[in-house]
């Protein structure tokens, strides 16, 4: 999930060194977010059903594989429009990440233990925003950037490339189980999903837009309005990743137990909107209002999402994991292409942040809206709604 992810992080730490070497506007930078969230999210329902069929380790491995792609791309890529071509992988990358990991935690981890295990895997994309946030700025001033990203294409190979080669042997081997490791698990179906899973959708679109927008301009907005270095951005984001991943465990035991998960993204939206405004009127507060958004990004960046992943796994049938993630995270990629590129665009119009932040503040208090009439929502599993 991390090496996935890690493009995104990329385009938000390095802003500022894209926009000066490549030659681009603020805009284009958002482009390269939009293009990867929107091309993963028209992808995603078609991958979530690859995922059902050839099974969780397989479509893990290829995630491996194709993220140190991405990365090798982006440091090496010589004009913009090779890096919008490994911007549309990475977003590849991520839509196949949620799907393959929520497949083998379904297949292989006991009811019970699968929050704990969720919320474990979902920060990954806070470590790629951690480590990224932490390191990328020192390699880059010791090695330039393209060198930098291509460092990091070695952590998805090191994994990525022996299990490939594992998996071909066992399918070569005529004793060898299936991929997935379920002899006789269904193939994907055309059950049709329930409608709850639609209205989560419509909940990860708006989160997605909100929070996509945050972290891609969270580090040149710290430099531009309040004149912080590009390592000082860095750690602000870094923070949210050391935050979320110690929070996000708790966010999925906390949806796992009687609180409910419906419950959880109710209070985490509201974390989102508080998020939006500290942004809105940082300049007003101060420098130190960055690392309360920092902080404020780790409670409710990832939460969202990995709270709507533990409601696909422990709602749908084995069968409708992979379709149903799938489903809600082409939501949750096609509003992260609307955000980013939405506050770029406003900021290049009207030369300052406000009106943006603002916007991504709107957009969470309408998922709170969503969220509210989810839990009421028939075939939800009680418990997952709160009132167990």
């Amino acid at each position: 999930m991390a090496s996935a992810t890690f493009g995104f992080a990329v385009f938000g730490v390095l802003a500022s060194e894209l926009i000066l070497h490549l030659g681009i506007e603020r805009w284009q930078l958002g482009m390269l977010v939009s293009v990867a969230t929107l091309g993963g999210g028209a992808l995603s329902p078609l991958i979530g059903r690859w995922v059902d069929e050839v099974g969780g380790r397989r479509a893990v491995t290829t995630t491996l594989v194709l993220s140190a792609v991405v990365l090798v791309t982006l440091g090496a890529a010589p004009e913009f429009s090779l890096i919008v071509g490994a911007a549309f992988l990475t977003g590849l990358a991520t839509a196949i990440s949620n799907p393959a990991t929520n497949k083998l935690i379904s297949v292989e981890a006991e009811p019970g233990r699968q929050g704990f295990i969720v919320g474990v895997k979902q920060t990954g994309s806070l470590v790629s925003a951690a480590v990224g946030g932490l390191f990328l700025p020192i390699l880059t001033d010791w090695w330039g950037w393209r060198w930098a990203v291509i460092a990091f294409a070695a952590v998805p190979l090191a994994f990525g490339v022996p299990s490939m080669v594992r998996g071909v042997r066992l399918r070569t081997a005529a004793s060898a189980p299936p991929e997935n490791g379920m002899k006789n698990e269904p193939r994907a179906t055309r059950d049709r999903l329930p409608g709850w899973v639609y209205r989560l959708t419509i909940y990860c679109f708006l989160m997605g837009a909100a929070i996509t927008a945050v972290l891609t301009y969270l580090p040149l907005y710290a430099q531009e309005a309040l004149g912080m270095s590009q390592g000082e951005a860095g750690r602000a984001l870094s923070i949210s990743g050391w935050v979320g991943i110690a929070g996000l465990a708790g966010w999925t035991r906390l949806a796992e137990g009687r609180f409910g998960a419906v419950r959880s993204l109710m209070v985490i939206t509201c974390l989102g909107a508080g998020l939006g405004f500290v942004l809105a009127y940082a300049q007003e507060l101060g420098t130190w209002s960055i690392w309360l958004a920092g902080l404020l990004t780790g409670l409710s960046g990832s939460a969202w999402n990995a709270v709507c992943m533990l409601v696909a796994i422990q709602g749908l049938s084995g069968s409708l994991t992979g379709k149903g993630s799938g489903v809600m995270l082409a939501g949750a990629l096609g509003g992260g292409g609307l955000g980013a590129p939405l506050l770029g665009w406003s900021v290049d119009l009207l030369g300052r942040y406000r009106p943006g932040w603002l916007v991504a503040a709107g957009f969470s208090l309408a998922a709170l809206l969503v969220a509210a009439t989810v839990r009421g929502e028939r075939g939800l599993p009680r418990r997952t709604r709160g009132s167990g």
